[in-house]
């Protein structure tokens, strides 16, 4: 069954407000939101990293060790996502995006798997918990120095995988994986036309979009990077340095013109800026709604999610700062001066 579902990958710059174009999105009943971070796509071990592993610094140990962490990443994202601060670490995907979600990323990678091989490599040894590493050195040593005689080596590891795809195969394969995991078919009875994703991509991997998915198009949300500033000083808790100084700012700087390197823009990946949404509410939705082509006559319930009365509140907050951090902001004003937001 082919599907029209298109995929809309949001990407920001952390704090930069690209969660309002999600709830603007999610007002619209023909869109699909899965509640959740598709950090298993971008982040270290995740499908981007699998990539390179396989296709670009491929060797037999660094393919077998990207299968096995991307694995043993969706496996720890599947846990239920609590905030109770005993509780071990989760993402929820089981439960937001699909309850066979081990058992298709399972599928998604014997795909890509050419064999599956018994062997004892120093990464995977270094990785084994200290009692059960040092127990397995005794067991071989037993077995090496019989001779094979006294068989108490453990062979209950799990077999490696052997997978050297092209990057054709990758692509094709990567995006099979996603139209099962979002179960495309099963949205389209339900007359859904479009998947937020949120967070799958970093802006400047926007050149992904088209590899990694069937029929999709990309929203990058930016913003006052002050305001940007502003957030991660009201809610970040791990800031550890909170100096009211140039060189503070000048770091902050760096930053935000690295995350923007390399951005590249076209017919189907649209950059907004957050206040737009506030200041020009319905100009800026209705640029939204053509560059994704949702119908002006589609059910929605407008000002559900996305009140710009109410978001208002998010713009110019670096000035209820300023005071604090006043060498900060006016550093990042001069050396961010072409991403400042002009009204």
């Amino acid at each position: 069954m082919k599907s029209d579902i298109q995929y809309i990958v949001i990407g920001g710059f952390n704090a930069s407000g690209s969660s309002a174009v999600i709830d603007l999105l999610k007002e619209f009943k023909a869109v699909h939101d899965c509640d959740c971070e598709m950090r298993f796509i971008c982040d270290p071990y995740g499908v981007k990293e699998l990539e390179k592993s396989l296709t670009e610094r491929w060797d037999v140990i660094n393919s077998a060790a990207a299968m096995q962490d991307f694995w043993n990443m969706c496996k720890l994202g599947c846990r239920k996502k609590s905030y109770f601060p005993l509780a071990p670490y989760g993402m929820g995907y089981r439960e937001k995006i699909n309850p066979r979600f081990m058992q298709i990323t399972e599928q998604y990678l014997d795909r890509l798997t050419d064999f599956k091989f018994l062997d004892q490599y120093f990464h995977f040894k270094s990785k084994a918990p200290y009692f059960r590493y040092v127990l397995d050195r005794c067991r071989y040593g037993v077995e090496f120095y019989t001779h094979g005689k006294i068989h108490v080596a453990n062979r209950n590891i799990e077999p490696l995988r052997f997978s050297h795809p092209s990057k054709e195969k990758f692509y094709f394969e990567t995006k099979r994986y996603f139209d099962k995991l979002f179960d495309v078919e099963s949205l389209q009875k339900q007359h859904k036309k479009y998947i937020v994703l949120d967070q799958p991509l970093a802006p400047n991997d926007s050149d992904l979009v088209e590899k990694y998915f069937n029929n999709a198009k990309m929203i990058i949300v930016d913003r006052d990077p002050r305001d940007m500033f502003a957030d991660i000083m009201f809610y970040s808790v791990l800031i550890d340095d909170r100096k009211n100084t140039e060189e503070h700012g000048k770091n902050f700087a760096k930053r935000q013109i690295a995350l923007r390197e390399n951005i590249r823009l076209n017919e189907n990946i649209m950059k907004i800026y957050f206040e737009d949404l506030i200041y020009h509410y319905e100009e800026t939705r209705n640029k939204v709604m053509e560059f994704l082509k949702i119908d002006p006559t589609s059910p929605c319930t407008q000002r559900k999610f996305l009140d710009p009365k109410k978001s208002k509140k998010n713009v110019e907050s670096w000035k209820r700062i300023y005071k604090d951090y006043n060498h900060v902001i006016d550093t990042i004003a001069v050396e961010l001066k072409d991403y400042l937001y002009k009204r």
